[in-house]
This record gives structure tokens, C-alpha cells and sequence, in this order.
């Protein structure tokens, strides 16, 4: 067994320890002692000692920054994700992390579907009309409204909403890059909701689980 001292995270308790029963080798990754809401990874039949050290070192660092979890109900086209997946989910109560789809484009202005307050570096990311999201871009304020942003985005294929071939329109989300950064999420489950949607499960990611 072996531990390290961490810096506390929200409440988490002081020690991460990591197991490895040689018989099996098990890898379990346990914060804190014998408390109320110990928080535990645990799994089995790794085939190699390395694989199943590395692996309890990703749990632990799992077990210590991501803390947070939430769940989401999509739309149907949320079946084609998958679990692992890291996605981008605004959050809607903050109102740093703004939202919504775009009405129109015309070179590197678009029209958006909500009001959007500019404050700092503000950078964009948009879905494509097979859904694929872009890179981060840099974005500013219009000068002729306050419905939109201007980008250099390429020359990317949009679904623009209109009502009949078209209902589900690409979407943006715009934010600063730390915004951004709290805005990525890591799915952990996903099922049909029986409603026409997906529901889906969500967990807090971070490089450092990575690194």
C-alpha cells in the first residue's frame, strides 16, 4: 500500500491509498480512513502488475479531481455518444458559459438566437450540421447587434433552423477559455429515457486525472 499526502479538494479527505493484491492483482484506490463517505474504485483481472499499477494511479487521481457529477437529458441524437466521451456542457445557471444555436452566417459574422455580453477574451466553439464541434476560436461583439459574434471559423456546414428539413440547429457555446475549461465533462452512463430523449451521466474532467 502506499499513500501521499494531497491538497484538500472541496472535502475530501487527506490520504489517497492504492492497493495491489498480487494474487489477483486488484487495484483499489481509496480517499480517506474508515469515515462516512470514504470514496473507493475497485476492479480486477488486470494481466500485468504495470497495467494494473497505472491503472490505480488513474482511479486515484480520478477519486481526487473530479469530484462533481450531473445529469443531463439530451435529445435523441444523444445515443451517438459514448461512454468515455468527453463533451462540452454549458452550464445553464452560469451566466459566463452562454449559449444557444446560430440563426445565420455571413463570412465571419453569425447571427445567434440568444443576446450574448462580451467581457474579456472570449473564444467560441460550434457544432456542424453533422454535429462535430470545432475548435475554440476567438470571438468578438458585433457592431450591429447584440445577437451574435463575430469569428474566423471556417467554412463549416451548418444546420440552420427552418422549421421543416432542418429542426435541430448547430449550436454555440462561447465563454472565456477558463469557462470553457469548467464546462468539459467526461459521460459515464447513457440510456434512452423512454421520452424520445437519452439520459445522461456525467462526471467532472480534468487533465490532471491524465497527467
Amino acid at each position: 500500500m502506499s499513500g501521499s499526502r494531497v491538497r484538500q479538494r472541496a472535502a475530501a479527505p487527506g490520504y489517497p491509498r492504492r492497493i495491489l493484491h498480487n494474487a489477483q492483482l486488484m487495484r483499489r484506490c481509496g480517499l480517506g480512513g474508515e469515515r462516512k463517505g470514504q470514496r473507493y474504485a475497485e476492479a480486477l483481472q488486470s494481466l500485468l502488475r504495470y497495467q494494473a499499477n497505472e491503472r490505480a494511479l488513474r482511479e486515484c487521481k480520478r477519486l481526487i479531481y473530479s469530484w462533481m457529477t450531473m445529469a443531463i437529458t439530451a435529445m435523441a441524437d444523444g445515443e451517438w455518444v459514448n461512454v468515455g466521451d468527453m463533451v462540452q456542457v454549458p452550464d445553464t445557471y452560469d451566466t459566463n458559459q452562454q449559449a444557444g444555436y446560430i440563426v445565420s452566417r455571413s463570412g465571419n459574422d453569425f447571427e445567434t438566437s440568444e443576446r450574448i455580453n462580451f467581457s474579456g477574451s472570449m473564444y467560441v466553439q460550434i457544432t456542424d450540421s453533422s454535429g462535430a464541434t470545432t475548435a475554440r476560436f476567438p470571438a468578438s461583439p458585433r457592431s450591429d447587434t447584440q445577437f451574435g459574434f463575430t469569428a474566423a471559423v471556417p467554412d463549416i456546414p451548418l444546420n440552420l433552423y427552418d422549421g421543416f428539413d432542418v429542426q435541430s440547429p448547430s449550436r454555440y457555446v462561447i465563454a472565456t477559455s477558463e469557462e470553457l475549461d469548467a464546462g468539459q465533462w467526461t459521460i459515464t452512463a447513457k440510456q434512452p429515457d423512454g421520452q424520445g430523449g437519452t439520459a445522461i451521466t456525467l462526471a467532472e474532467y480534468s487533465d490532471l486525472i491524465y497527467s
